[in-house]
């Protein structure tokens, strides 16, 4: 799935490897900010961009996809009389 979002420009690589590392090979963020020489907040604020961005991505490839077929028009026979 990641890569996926890697391809769709959701995400960049290195976004998702940093989601990827410390989410599901259980890598400890401090651990992630020293190997990328960063901070500890930037790494964390730059994982909670990416999983943000991922699960923007996720919504829109989840979302009900319109019926392809036109709208009938309402019968008028069914309305309610006022």
């Amino acid at each position: 799935m990641l890569a996926e979002a890697v391809r769709d420009g959701a995400l960049t690589e290195a976004e998702a490897s940093l989601i990827l590392s410390t989410r599901l090979e259980n890598m400890r963020l401090h651990e992630a900010a020293t190997e990328l020489g960063e901070s500890y907040s930037r790494v964390f604020r730059a994982r909670k961009k990416a999983e943000s961005a991922l699960i923007s991505w996720l919504d829109v490839r989840r979302a009900p996809k319109k019926a392809e077929h036109p709208q009938t028009k309402p019968d008028p026979a069914c309305k309610k009389s006022a």
